[in-house]
């Protein structure tokens, strides 16, 4: 079963939110480039507002939103941002299992078609990332098929709330379980970069789970088989049409939410949102979801039309976790430790 956490409440980890000079928030300096380590200078998220839903204030709030820097895992900078489509650094589309995206065999025993991949190892898998044992509110998908030394053999999706990082994984070595050297292959960032291009990371596989590790900071993961297998569609069924608000946000803002059958990494989510005469339109794509369980997660947002040129380029929405209420409600909550699941919004179906 799929389960979602809010983000990690990390030092420097602050509520989504409009960036500098743009129509939506507070015209205030974008925070200079974090240290290594956790936290980074900028604004304090606002505080959630009780008692009721969240306006969404994960939309257009004024705050600066602080990534929690993890050493070499995530480097963060301000520039090389494409303002055509919000994504920056490596490569171009998302798209799931680039490079060898066969359907994955998820059988269990020795290596498949002659290859040096044991077959407890091949499937898509999934889970939380901890840092020294302790939540960090990032999530991972990892998608192993057959392949020898020196072969592409996995595809990973490593998300937070502000960052969703793309990589394939070639097969180094098969002593001690995989380890594999990750080129990265494409990322959304709030930060214009927020990914590190290359790594070696290490798969071993144990009792019917796989156990992911990044050494030199400390990040591990214990991932479980993913509800939706390589190439297999991960939106509910019941979340696909169109969604708007069950609540006002004011005179002249309209937000429309349109939901389509997608797979893992490609656009499922696309948002519209006027405030006055300004136009914003973004999309997400999805990276976890559990059809029987009527639950979907995205990774952030990226711009792909606005009304006026950089009007939009500096307001964003974090990743998302989007669960089914019943057949005309669905209930849509930022991926962020400031709101986390308590102030999530309710949507209605008008299409």
């Amino acid at each position: 079963m799929l389960t979602t956490q809010p983000a990690s409440a990390a030092p420097g980890h602050g509520g989504g939110g409009a960036g500098s000079g743009n129509d939506f928030g507070a015209d205030t300096p974008p925070p200079g480039t974090p240290p290594p380590g956790f936290g980074a200078p900028g604004a304090a998220a606002p505080e959630p507002r009780r008692g009721g839903r969240t306006a969404l204030p994960w939309v257009v709030g004024g705050a600066l939103t602080a990534l929690a820097v993890l050493g070499g895992f995530i480097a963060v900078n301000l520039g090389g941002k494409d303002a055509d489509d919000g994504r920056s650094g490596a490569g171009s589309g998302a798209g799931s299992s680039e490079g060898g995206g066969d359907e994955v065999d998820s059988g269990r025993g020795p290596a498949v078609g002659g290859g040096d991949v044991p077959r407890e190892y091949l499937g898509a898998w999934e889970g939380e990332v901890l840092l020294d044992g302790d939540s960090i509110g990032a999530r991972q998908r990892v998608e192993v098929r057959p392949g020898r030394e020196g072969e592409t053999i996995t595809s990973m999706w490593w998300v937070l709330p502000e960052v969703m990082c793309v990589s394939d994984g070639e097969l180094a070595s098969t002593e001690d379980g995989l380890t594999l050297d990750v080129t990265l292959r494409d990322e959304v960032s709030q930060f214009g970069s927020g990914c590190v291009a290359d790594q070696e990371q290490h798969l071993r596989a144990e009792d019917g789970k796989l156990f992911w590790s990044y050494e030199p900071d400390g990040l591990t993961a214990e991932l479980e088989p993913a509800p939706v297998e390589s190439g297999e569609h991960a939106v509910p069924p019941e979340q696909v049409g169109v969604w708007e608000p069950d609540e006002d946000y004011g005179e002249g803002i309209g937000v429309r939410v349109e939901i389509v059958r997608a797979k893992v990494g490609e656009p499922a989510v696309t948002w519209e949102m006027t405030v006055g005469d300004v136009a914003c339109t973004w999309v997400h794509d999805v990276v976890a979801g559990d059809p029987d369980d009527d639950l979907m997660v995205t990774g952030p947002s990226r711009v792909i039309d606005e009304s006026d040129a950089g009007a939009c380029s500096d307001v964003y929405l974090n990743s998302l976790s989007i669960e089914t209420e019943d057949d005309d409600q669905i209930e849509i909550t930022p991926l962020v430790g400031s709101y986390g699941s308590e102030d999530p919004a309710d949507f209605v179906r008008v299409d």
